[in-house]
């Protein structure tokens, strides 16, 4: 067996949504969360100790970033029927709740917030191990990776994602998470908060790196760059601000590291505004799980509309459009038949569309909704392209 193959067995393996402990079974993901809890307040009560601050004031402050975490789910959870945990939003809320607590018991702030940083490092490197094992902020296709199954859909992953090899960015993020708790520790013998500095660079300037490899498109862009990107470009602009007015330590790096990320996105913004109207941004991960969404929507809606009746046959259902973010004109209507459904879908584009990019788009749509296809054709005036899906029922 080769290597890549004994590594992609190995990332097959690890992908399981729940595993047995003790003859019970956990979820994955949950379990990876209570061990990084655990990780991070044992790391971050040594790093204290070390300092000679109070064991238990961190206890504390441990105790409030939990209950910061579960707070901010829960509102998560109210707000769109389902948990969706962003890390740069529950570390800052972590941050502001931690500091507040340290200011109103007027412990040294400064002091503290460096072990904080290491337990929320320790705490993340288990979390995207979590992340990995159930498929959540996965990669984009890679040679070296990870597959999902059907399992994985029910936590949330997406459909047309199920078998497909994906670079597991997750445990990417993690090792990275890990070495900036490195840095962070030996950068807190520099002085009060030189640790949590270093980690907020270093974890922000890693991230921005790491989000071009992502492949999950549930996020937010603004001017090709994610929410994410920008975040980590606006967390080292206020460390460097908050290094140069004298509240925390200097760390040249630190304008380094701002300055290349700052390079990065330029380069980004332009090589965006030279591809718009490009076929290429149709393939991107964000558009492709956009285009997912709608072609599973219009194929549900239509087949609502269409029916078999004993007087008239077969009745079509009415044809459903939608247009996607990037300009994609998705219509569907289907046909019911005894042994199941045909749908028929067009894809189009004002700015145009190629046989080659309407197949790839055209090959998202038939996992949606069957195992039987033909290929896309283009019509007469070569702008539309037709996708017919013939999805019978399985025998049980």
């Amino acid at each position: 067996m080769s290597v890549v193959a004994a590594v992609n067995r190995g990332f097959d393996a690890l992908a399981r949504t729940r595993v047995r402990v003790g003859g019970r079974s956990l979820s994955a993901f949950r379990l990876c969360g209570v061990v990084g809890y655990c990780a991070g307040v044992l790391g971050g009560t040594a790093l204290a100790a070390a300092h000679g601050r109070s064991v238990w004031v961190f206890v504390v402050v441990s105790a409030i970033a939990g209950a910061t975490f579960v707070v901010l789910a829960a509102c998560s959870r109210a707000e769109d029927g389902g948990v969706q945990l962003v890390a740069y939003h529950h570390q800052a809320a972590i941050l502001a709740t931690t500091t507040a607590t340290l200011l109103l018991a007027g412990a040294p702030v400064l002091g503290y917030l460096d072990s904080v940083a290491v337990g929320l490092g320790l705490f993340l490197v288990f979390g995207r191990i979590g992340c990995l094992m159930v498929g959540c902020c996965h990669g984009r296709p890679a040679a070296v990776g990870v597959r999902y199954g059907r399992a994985h859909v029910l936590e949330g992953f997406p459909p047309h994602r199920v078998g497909a090899r994906l670079l597991p960015v997750q445990a990417l993020e993690s090792a990275w998470a890990l070495v900036s708790v490195g840095a962070a520790v030996g950068a807190s013998w520099r002085g009060p908060g030189a640790g949590v500095a270093t980690y907020c660079v270093a974890y922000a300037t890693g991230r921005f790196a790491l989000e071009y490899l992502r492949g999950d498109g549930v996020r937010r862009y603004l001017a090709a760059l994610s929410e994410a990107q920008w975040t980590s470009l606006a967390v080292t602009g206020a460390i460097v601000a908050l290094e140069a007015t004298g509240n925390l330590p200097r760390d040249p790096t630190h304008a380094a590291a701002l300055a290349a990320m700052a390079a990065a996105s330029l380069a980004t913004i332009a090589v965006a505004w030279r591809r718009r109207g490009d076929d290429r941004a149709l393939l991107s991960p964000r558009h492709v799980d956009e285009l997912a969404w709608t072609a599973e929507h219009l194929a549900a809606r239509a087949a609502v509309d269409s029916r078999l009746t004993r007087s008239q046959g077969p009745v079509p259902s009415a044809v459903h459009v939608a247009a996607t973010s990037s300009g994609l004109t998705v219509s569907a209507s289907t046909l019911a038949r005894s042994d199941g459904a045909v749908h028929h879908f067009a894809l189009s584009r004002q700015a145009g569309l190629t046989p080659e990019t309407a197949a790839e788009l055209g090959r998202v749509i038939c996992v949606l909704t069957g195992d039987e296809r033909a290929a896309a054709l283009p019509s007469r005036g070569g702008d539309v392209f037709h996708l017919t899906v013939v999805h019978r029922r399985r025998a049980v």
